[in-house]
């Protein structure tokens, strides 16, 4: 019979009494159709290696090494989620486990950590790169980069990290959107100093010349708006354009919160 026709509850059921290497096998034939199946696998195959960080088979790496369309995936991001730094750090140093992988939308375990202000844990996944003389900035299938995502969630311990390491603080994303863009149209105040200290333009211009400024603006951030001016920025300016609102709010940066949200076991 195979995998596909034996009912969910069937395979659940059988899935708690086996071991953490049976369940990373039946992961791997799970793959091959019942994709919720798989994510639940790797949900207890994930859970057995944060209690057993000694205990790790490189069956059970492969088995988490893994992410579902939405992105709730590696073991990494696991340890990460529930602060086990000591077995986040020990993962790094396994050579079958894949820190770089992306997930279907080209999102990056250091993306997700910058969005949540990880900053202990990209310290350590920043090292593993380094070590392996591999780019870590690389961009999600929007252009987005690290910085962007932690710019766009007001992470400024994250920002602070990231252009120490070497980000690019003027990135543009498909639609020229900058960090600080992603700053401004999400209210994010607290950030905008960092990254206009490490160079970033405080008038760079998106597609149809919008700055930073006017997507605060149009989104009714009034203290964003007020902090950029102090910041050197130009005074808002998109009332009236032939490309306004409709367009802004059909091409603007819209933050993924399902990128930035908590991890949650379900």
């Amino acid at each position: 019979m195979s995998l596909n026709a034996v009912p969910l509850e069937v395979l659940y059921q059988v899935a708690s009494l086996l071991s953490a290497a049976d369940v990373s096998s039946l992961i791997r034939t799970s793959k091959l159709g019942h994709h919720r199946l798989a994510r639940y696998f790797s949900q207890l195959a994930t859970r057995y290696t944060l209690a057993n960080p000694e205990s790790l088979t490189n069956g059970l790496h492969y088995a988490t090494v893994w992410h579902d369309k939405g992105g709730n995936g590696t073991v990494l991001e696991w340890a990460a989620a529930t602060n086990c730094i000591a077995t986040f750090t020990k993962l790094l140093d396994e050579p079958a486990i894949d820190f770089v992988q992306p997930d279907s939308y080209h999102v990056t375990l250091l993306h997700r950590l910058a969005g949540q202000g990880k900053v202990e844990f990209m310290e350590a996944l920043m090292v593993r790169y380094r070590d392996c003389k591999m780019e870590p900035f690389s961009r999600d299938l929007s252009n987005l980069t690290p910085l962007h995502f932690a710019a766009g969630c007001a992470r400024v311990d994250a920002v602070q990290m990231l252009v120490a390491h070497g980000a690019d603080v003027d990135a543009r994303d498909f639609h020229g959107n900058t960090p600080l863009h992603l700053a401004a149209v999400s209210g994010a105040v607290s950030v905008f100093s960092a990254l206009v200290d490490a160079g970033a333009s405080v008038d760079a211009e998106a597609r149809w010349g919008w700055p930073p400024i006017d997507l605060a603006s149009i989104s009714n951030h009034t203290d964003a708006v007020e902090g950029l001016l102090l910041l050197g920025a130009s005074a808002p300016s998109w009332r009236g354009r032939r490309h306004g609102l409709n367009e802004y709010l059909r091409l603007s940066p819209c933050p993924k919160e399902f990128y930035f949200e908590g991890l949650e076991f379900d």
